[in-house]
């Protein structure tokens, strides 16, 4: 297991020595989006320069506006089987290393991983007020008629993390070796007490 602290997105090809099971901390600009954004983004006519390179963290936030500022108020993870087809094209388009949420992606999301140099890691369940502890400013907001909790957001972050890489684009994924394990000791004890 490795830190990574990245400068993004200056340190993408860094990404190609991350593996999962190692540890990310993301200094510089990240790009805030869920489904709706992604099919908004995927859209032929559409192609935002702002996001190319940039990590996306699968979050709904709840921000408050003071004078012309946002500030977000809570900022935790989205469960990101929800953008699993939608991974593959958005890591494609944009040029996207990182991946951050929660629940890990499905067998299409891996495969992108896999197919274009990407990592999947997450950010801790329950922990909001961490994650808006490293924002440093919000930047921007795109594609505000999508509304509050599905607009795109760029926020600047200093060391966004602990970040847990559990999906690799060499194909590792912790959360399915954890699950074998369990099931294998699990019918090791039935058999045991049977």
């Amino acid at each position: 297991m490795t830190d990574f602290r990245l400068n993004v997105p200056e340190d993408n090809n860094r990404v190609s020595e991350v593996r999962s099971g190692d540890v990310l901390f993301v200094t510089g600009d990240i790009a805030i989006a869920r489904d709706q954004a992604h099919k908004k983004l995927l859209e032929p006519d559409r192609f935002i320069q702002d996001l190319v390179g940039l990590p996306i963290f699968h979050c709904g936030p709840i921000a408050q506006k003071k004078g012309e500022e946002w500030t977000i108020v809570a900022g935790g993870p989205t469960t990101s089987t929800r953008m699993d087809a939608l991974t593959p094209p958005i890591l494609e388009k944009y040029k996207t290393k990182i991946i951050i949420g929660k629940g890990g992606l499905g067998e299409v999301g891996k495969k992108g991983l896999a197919n274009f140099g990407a990592v999947y890691s997450e950010f801790t369940g329950g922990a909001s007020a961490l994650a808006v502890s490293k924002i440093v400013k919000v930047k921007k907001r795109l594609l505000e008629e999508l509304g509050p909790t599905e607009l795109v957001w760029i926020w600047e972050v200093k060391d966004f993390g602990p970040l847990l890489v559990t999906q690799d684009h060499q194909g590792n994924d912790i959360k399915k070796i954890v699950t074998n394990q369990a099931v294998a000791k699990l019918d090791t004890l039935v058999k045991t007490y049977a």
